[in-house]
């Protein structure tokens, strides 16, 4: 996994458990790049993929449905994704903030962490020129919109605790580089600064898995209370037995660990699932 690009899919993904990692599906049943090509010597176009999968439980017949997002996606990519959860009876969304749904950071709220984080995602979609954004605006309207993620106080309070840094200098640098590309780079540098984050995505959306006998990092540690969050309220929501369809909206790792635990612990099986393109890359730029 190419270093400048994980800590991000971490932040927005699923950590590691600090101490006994937890069982991963594998990445590609979530999010992948494939390769278009019109003949065998042609280079073709490279398509970014995230899935929505859909389990039922054996018993009830309940459906989660897993909504998986990347944060570069177009409107139209957003918008096909945004359909699924107008049959849920209750959708669950990740991003830290206050629970109240709809409800959101405001930059001054936010510690610097997350201050990079809006930084690298804003450069990240107008280097891939995508103008797209998740309609938040819905979740303030829908009373079936609930929050799952840690509230800015937990935030804070965890990453108090945590005694590294959560944020690598190395990837702080590749996104002050990033920005800088795109704001006085020629027309060549911003190709290969393209090329560059295309790159460390294939790297990032494969079936590799950190070493599981590394000691965990600050972005894990961080993201292990995300992660732990996350699936009580899932699984509070299965158990009160209140919902036909559960819609679960996250970036597309969490699945690689809630979708396990779904189908191990509350006797879930997978159904079925489909593909949504967030991204089209022509290497000629």
């Amino acid at each position: 996994m190419s270093r400048t690009h994980a800590p991000l899919l971490v932040l927005l993904a699923l950590a590691l458990v600090c101490q006994a990692k937890p069982k991963r599906e594998r990445f590609t049943k979530f999010a992948r790049m494939v390769r278009q090509q019109n003949h065998s010597e042609d280079p073709g176009r490279l398509i970014g993929q995230t899935s929505v999968r859909e389990y039922r439980q054996v018993l009830t017949g309940m459906r989660v449905v897993f909504v998986s997002m990347i944060h570069i996606g177009d409107t139209g990519y957003y918008r096909g994704l945004t359909r699924y959860t107008r049959e849920a009876d209750l959708v669950l969304f990740e991003g830290i903030g206050d629970h109240k749904a709809g409800t959101r950071m405001n930059d001054s709220d936010l510690p610097e962490v997350g201050k990079w984080i809006r930084r690298s995602h804003a450069a990240d979609a107008k280097l891939m020129n995508q103008r797209g954004q998740w309609e938040w605006e819905r979740a303030v309207a829908d009373k079936r919109w609930q929050r799952f993620d840690i509230s800015p106080t937990e935030f804070k309070n965890v990453s108090a605790r945590i005694k590294e840094s959560i944020l690598p200098d190395e990837w702080k640098k590749a996104v002050t580089e990033r920005e800088r590309v795109l704001k006085t780079g020629t027309a060549e540098e911003r190709l290969n600064e393209k090329r560059s984050y295309v790159e460390g995505l294939l790297n990032d959306l494969t079936d590799s898995s950190p070493d599981p006998k590394a000691a965990p990092t600050g972005m894990e540690r961080m993201t292990f209370h995300r992660e732990v969050k996350m699936w009580n309220a899932l699984e509070a929501a299965v158990e009160s037995k209140k919902h036909k369809t559960i819609v679960v909206v996250v970036g597309a790792e969490h699945t690689r660990a809630l979708a396990p635990k779904l189908t191990e612990q509350l006797f879930f099986k997978y159904h079925s699932s489909c593909w949504h393109d967030f991204l089209v890359f022509d290497d000629a730029g």
